[in-house]
């Protein structure tokens, strides 16, 4: 979550019928829901039932309105809750850790907020939570359990409470034809291997760094500006770093085996500093969970 910029308008008065459906009190009983996707680790807490209809209420009448919604995603994962933990990844031995956390916390209240967006467009619409001691103290304790770093945005600091209205991830549509423009006539591009590295603060990704060319650099900055990348994303030009993913979650017990394992292999395969070109540009819709090729080297793509 980025910056949080208020809905124009004007806020419903304290006593009136609107202000009390605001103010109204939500209660949180039902278990910690601990959610495990490709992307990002979260645990979550559910809405009690009524809460939970009046936020599905509200998804329908955005889809029946022609709007962007959450009701449009309809995986049985997709449901009303509040997110106290999110990260890369999550540890296995860390499970318990959290259901040891929780334990004898539940149920936990709020108060409802007001509506506001997240981000710098497109935005995420969501309705803000005014947590209760519980609650604050519920996710602090999941944070400590989680090993939440300090700058992170699940950290008890920095936290924000809210359900989730409408999230858009997936690139507008203007901005598919933005990309398909961006790299017209830039491939292939090319760079070369760097050395085997680690992301994260375990478990660990496992990565190849690339140093890449000037093509490269140039065709990134041009995608990124065609997806409205803000300028805090990892993806922003400046803060970009090339690699190929070779692992994911891996613990502390496999870390030296993998890199070593990983390090041999490539130094006879593709030392560092071997050339590499990519001649394709790919699209992943990790909402709809397809792919299709952009463009290719000498013309080619597929819608």
């Amino acid at each position: 979550m980025t910056d949080a910029a208020p809905l124009p308008g004007r806020r419903p008065q304290a006593g009136s019928a609107e202000g009390k459906t605001l103010s109204g009190r939500i209660r949180f009983t039902a278990p910690v829901r601990p959610t495990l996707r490709a992307v990002v680790q979260s645990v979550e807490l559910l809405l009690e039932p009524e809460a939970e209809r009046g936020v599905v209420r509200v998804w329908e009448a955005l889809s029946e309105a022609g709007l962007p919604s959450q009701a449009s995603h309809t995986a049985p994962s997709n449901r009303p809750h509040t997110t106290l933990v999110a990260l890369s990844d999550l540890a296995a031995e860390t499970e318990s850790a959290v259901a040891a956390a929780v334990r004898g916390r539940l149920p936990v209240d709020a108060v409802w907020g007001d509506v506001t967006l997240f981000g710098r467009g497109p935005w995420v619409l969501v309705r803000l939570l005014e947590p209760s001691v519980g609650m604050r103290r519920l996710q602090a304790a999941l944070a400590d359990a989680c090993g939440v770093p300090d700058d992170s945005l699940s950290s008890p600091v920095r936290w924000t409470p809210h359900v989730t209205l409408v999230a858009v991830p997936d690139l507008a549509a203007a901005a598919e034809d933005d990309v398909t423009q961006a790299v017209a006539g830039r491939l292939p591009v090319d760079g070369t291997w760097g050395d085997v590295v680690l992301f994260g603060r375990g478990p660990w990704v496992l990565v190849r760094r690339l140093e890449p060319g000037d093509g490269m650099r140039a065709l990134q900055a041009a995608v990124a500006d065609a997806c409205r990348v803000p300028g805090d994303s990892l993806s922003a030009p400046e803060r970009w770093t090339a690699h190929v993913t070779l692992a994911r979650r891996v613990s502390q017990p496999d870390v030296a085996r993998a890199v070593d394992l990983v390090r041999e292999r490539l130094g006879r395969e593709a030392p560092v500093g071997s050339p590499v070109v990519a001649s394709a540009l790919r699209r992943w819709d990790g909402s709809r969970k397809v792919e299709w090729v952009v463009a290719r080297a000498g013309g080619g793509g597929q819608p």
